[in-house]
């Protein structure tokens, strides 16, 4: 490689062969102390249910709020596109919102004349209705 100058990079010096010796060693210190972790967990069956029962937690949490995020933005983009497919086709003054408490305020006003029926049919001032026939095919 060259320097800006055009010449030689440095080569950066070996490291000394006892300071490899020390890398490996602290290596297989490190290996051996997560293996007699792992066995430790391995050799009590409370421990054992505690880490999956932590581990099984964790994912739950993962998955709702992943979930939650997913959903939100897919919501948040159809309603977007409602809105903007109902500008196109004219409707400037209805928005996804206003269209939802539309349809709210008719299912109460359908849910209110049901209930007046049903009051109606129980005190005995209107008949009720009869069950239409069913045909056999």
């Amino acid at each position: 490689m060259l320097h800006a100058m055009g010449t030689p990079a440095p080569t950066p010096p070996a490291p000394p062969p006892e300071s490899a010796d020390v890398t490996a060693r602290a290596e297989a210190d490190r290996r051996a102390l997560e293996l007699s972790a792992l066995l430790e967990i391995l050799g009590s069956s409370r421990k054992l249910m505690w880490v999956n029962f932590l581990a099984g937690l964790a994912r739950g949490v993962g998955f709702f709020l992943g979930v939650t995020l997913v959903g939100a933005l897919l919501i948040g983009i159809l309603a977007t596109l409602f809105d903007h497919a109902a500008r196109t086709l004219g409707f400037r003054d209805i928005t996804l919102k206003d269209a939802v408490r539309a349809a709210v305020v008719k299912f109460e006003e359908i849910r209110g004349e049901v209930e007046s029926v049903q009051r109606e049919i129980a005190t005995g001032k209107r008949a009720a209705p009869e069950a239409e026939p069913t045909q056999d095919r």
